[in-house]
């Protein structure tokens, strides 16, 4: 089980993060202090975070959660970023 949680700690960490991180930046943060947003890099990463998004897709539709049937700190990390 703690094998789990440690891989999808790392997709968020490793995947997730780098794909999103631009897209809030761009779509939220750059705008709030007045500058545009880069709608070429936030194509790209929207495409690229449908692709990763069919393999969390593919995991919970055989997991209640992504390392099991219980919440872990695995689903806990992916929060910050999904909210947005």
């Amino acid at each position: 089980e703690s094998a789990m949680v440690d891989v999808w700690l790392d997709v968020e960490a490793l995947q997730l993060e780098p794909i999103v991180r631009p897209i809030v930046a761009n779509c939220i943060l750059y705008p709030l202090e007045g500058c545009y947003r880069d709608q070429k890099i936030v194509e790209e990463k929207i495409e690229k975070l449908k692709k990763l998004l069919e393999v969390y897709e593919s995991r919970l539709s055989c997991s209640k959660y992504l390392a099991g049937d219980f919440i872990s700190l695995a689903d806990l990390s992916h929060f910050s970023f999904m909210r947005y």
